[in-house]
């Protein structure tokens, strides 16, 4: 039977315990399976999702966003209106205008 070494050669030294030591050698295997190649960083950085929402939208996810635009600008030129006419003494004159004005630059 072999006794184990006293001068610490089976122990990993201090700098390599913990998770800061996982994490670096993790780093480093990844890394490597990637490869000097910038372009392949990138496509794997899009395929984790790290880079969502800068540039990559889905079609729901763009529909959706023109959908919101076109409401907001609506009621945000309706409410304009409304304040206009309610503050001049008109009955719907200006939110007629800002209506369709706020809905003009959604088509």
């Amino acid at each position: 039977m072999e006794l184990p070494k006293e001068d610490g050669a089976d122990k990993p030294s201090r700098s390599q315990e913990g998770p800061a030591a996982s994490f670096d050698q993790r780093l480093a295997q990844a890394e490597s399976r990637l490869g000097p190649d910038p372009s392949m960083r990138d496509k794997a950085d899009a395929a984790s999702g790290e880079n969502a929402g800068k540039g990559d939208m889905s079609l729901f996810g763009f529909a959706a966003r023109i959908g919101t635009e076109m409401v907001a600008a609506l009621v945000v030129g309706g409410l304009i209106g409304y304040g206009l006419d309610r503050l001049l003494g008109f009955r719907a004159l200006f939110l007629v205008i800002f209506a369709l004005a706020g809905g003009l630059p959604a088509r």
